[in-house]
Parts: C-alpha cells; sequence; structure tokens
C-alpha cells in the first residue's frame, strides 16, 4: 500500500496562495459553553459562507429562522432538529403537519429547512456540522426555542 504525500507549508502565506483566493477567508467565530463555531467566507459579493460548529452533547444551537432555505449536513455526532409549524402548513412532500416536527440526524445525513420555518438544533452526542444558506442570508430569532438555548448556556 503506498501512503500519500501530503505537503508541507512553513507560512500561513503559503497555505493561503495555494488553497484561497484572495476574497476567500475562515474566521474562528467563538467560542462558549456549547462548543466552537467557524465560518468559510467563499465570496464577499454576492455573500456566500459555509459555518462549521462543534457542539458539545446536550446542547443547543439555532432557535431562529430564516428567510430562505438553509441547509445542514452532519459530519460527525448525533442531533435532533425540531422544527415549529402552525396548523395545516403543506410540506413540499404535500404532507400536512401540525406542531413540531422532529428530525434525528447522523453522520452523512442533510436536510434543508424551509423559508420561515423555526428551528432548533439539540446535540445528542458531541458532534460537528456544516450549514450554509440561500441567499441573501437572513436570521430571525423564534423566542420560545431561544430561550431554550439562552437557558442551557446558563448551566
Amino acid at each position: 500500500m503506498t501512503k500519500r504525500k501530503h505537503a508541507s507549508f512553513s507560512t500561513k502565506e503559503s497555505v493561503r496562495g495555494i488553497y484561497m483566493k484572495d476574497n476567500e477567508r475562515i474566521r474562528f467565530m467563538g467560542r462558549d459553553s456549547r462548543g466552537a463555531v467557524w465560518a468559510f467566507t467563499i465570496n464577499e459579493d454576492p455573500f456566500e459562507e459555509v459555518m462549521l460548529f462543534f457542539t458539545k452533547k446536550g446542547e443547543a444551537r439555532g432557535g431562529d429562522y430564516h428567510s430562505y432555505r438553509q441547509y445542514n449536513t452532519i459530519l460527525k455526532g448525533n442531533v435532533k432538529f425540531i422544527e415549529k409549524y402552525g396548523d395545516n402548513i403543506e410540506l413540499p412532500i404535500k404532507e400536512k403537519v401540525s406542531g413540531e416536527k422532529v428530525t434525528l440526524m447522523k453522520p452523512g445525513d442533510s436536510k434543508a429547512f424551509g423559508p420561515n420555518i423555526p428551528h432548533i438544533c439539540i446535540s445528542l452526542t458531541d458532534s460537528w456540522m456544516i450549514e450554509f444558506h440561500e441567499l441573501p442570508k437572513t436570521r430571525d430569532i423564534y423566542t420560545p426555542y431561544r430561550k431554550i438555548i439562552e437557558e442551557m448556556k446558563k448551566k
């Protein structure tokens, strides 16, 4: 079996010159009791980015909704997404639901959230997830779910 050779670089500039264009960048967004977040900016105009989340077991993220679709893919771990639907909202698959819809996800699973659907993600294990949005990216808080997250952050 042949081992693959990896390039080694001594400076960030070398890596940036090979892997990233001038308008691309990676930002560490922060760490809190839930885990950590990174943003990978792909383009400035129109603005495009991919988010990478590490979330500890038992912690939650989200508590919001967007005017365009949001996409999530689980890289590692298991999560539970909860979406809030009003009475008799018709989904793209023509299924009528009322209340909350729960989706359990494992590594490799992907999910698209429709516009204006409040959602929350609860990490059932330590997990890694990527997320991106259709443009223009918007975010509004869904107070009942956001309160859950804020309470969990106090622990």
